[in-house]
């Protein structure tokens, strides 16, 4: 019964994307670091730029 209501309601969609980012946000140190990566990412959502993060093994 617990997991049924997390798995529908509580972390799906908007508020798990929150608690995410949240969640990390916390774990930095420092509020300078904080409040660049925040800004990093809402720059990055606004802006579609997701680069691409491969590791290939080729040089």
């Amino acid at each position: 019964m617990f997991s049924s209501f997390f798995d529908k309601t509580l972390l799906s969609d908007w508020p798990a994307w929150l608690i995410w980012l949240f969640v990390h946000l916390k774990y930095l140190i420092g509020f300078r670091s904080r409040l660049l990566m925040l800004l990093q990412w809402a720059i990055h959502y606004a802006t579609l730029n997701r680069g691409a993060r491969l590791i290939t093994g080729r040089r």
